[in-house]
């Protein structure tokens, strides 16, 4: 947008996760938006909610919205609505989007599609991937993207703190069933000093364990509430439990965050996501 000359502002209301701040532009966003704008892109937001707390809620009812995402769960909360549950990452409908509207791709535009590509099919492993996924990570690479530098930027520079939390966590991996879980207690995080984003990579880890259906990570927060991470290796449709649990994504990858007791919380969640294995 800015090749095209328009004044704008990258907001997002989570800080940036440090394995992202090698990208071009990483920088420039802020977390809240003071100033007056007259339309909002939102992007891979399941729905409205996603984006609290980034401006006023009064500034998002005045102005027109283009949505631009891909989950299946998305209500299309927009004025323009551009959303494709088949493609693997909006990254995907941007490269789309980008050409057909004749917009500028070099090195720095396809360097940060590529790696919304990459992360959002954790590296070409989830079944969203297709051949017009490959092709467009072809055109990104033809157009300048590096991939080695974002794979390794992405998945292999851990922290010291989050390879000893993950050593943490996995002690205490259980498993029932077809289902694997782990949790993330807010003490460890901060005895380790890690973040959520040290950890949230760990449930596509156990996912990995022969004969598992379905992984779920359970993060608690500061505020008290739990981060719940789901992943699905087959039929289980975890959209479905994440959307039940007031959350969202897709049926192999989906979260939610919920309120309550940390056993409270846990039972409720095992057993939403029991009936969708029996369902499964």
């Amino acid at each position: 947008m800015r090749h095209l000359g328009k004044d704008t502002v990258l907001a997002c209301p989570d800080p940036v996760p440090a394995f992202t701040t090698f990208l071009p532009g990483s920088d420039k966003i802020v977390r809240r938006v003071t100033d007056a704008f007259d339309l909002a892109v939102i992007l891979d937001c399941g729905d409205l909610s996603r984006v609290e707390g980034v401006c006023s809620s009064e500034a998002l009812t005045t102005v027109p919205i283009i949505n631009v995402d891909h989950h299946d769960t998305n209500p299309h909360f927009g004025l323009v609505n551009i959303v494709d549950p088949s493609a693997s990452a909006t990254a995907e409908i941007l490269v789309d989007l980008i050409q057909q509207l004749g917009g500028v791709m070099d090195s720095t535009v396809a360097t940060c599609l590529l790696t919304g590509i990459i992360t959002d099919t954790m590296g070409f492993r989830s079944s969203a991937v297709s051949s017009r996924t490959m092709k467009c990570a072809g055109a990104l690479l033809d157009r300048g993207a590096q991939m080695a530098p974002i794979v390794e930027s992405v998945y292999q520079r851990k922290t010291p703190a989050s390879l000893q939390l993950w050593g943490k966590i996995l002690r205490g991996v259980q498993f029932e069933d077809r289902i694997v879980w782990a949790t993330a207690q807010q003490r460890g995080l901060e005895l380790a000093g890690a973040t959520y984003d040290d950890v949230k990579e760990l449930v596509n880890f156990i996912l990995g364990v022969r004969g598992v259906g379905v992984a779920v990570l359970f993060m608690e927060m500061p505020d008290g509430k739990t981060k719940i991470e789901f992943r699905s290796s087959g039929r289980i449709d975890v959209g479905a439990v994440a959307v039940f649990l007031g959350g969202g994504g897709h049926r192999h990858a989906a979260g939610c965050t919920v309120c309550g007791s940390w056993e409270v919380v846990r039972e409720k969640v095992l057993a939403a996501v029991r009936e969708a294995v029996r369902e499964g």
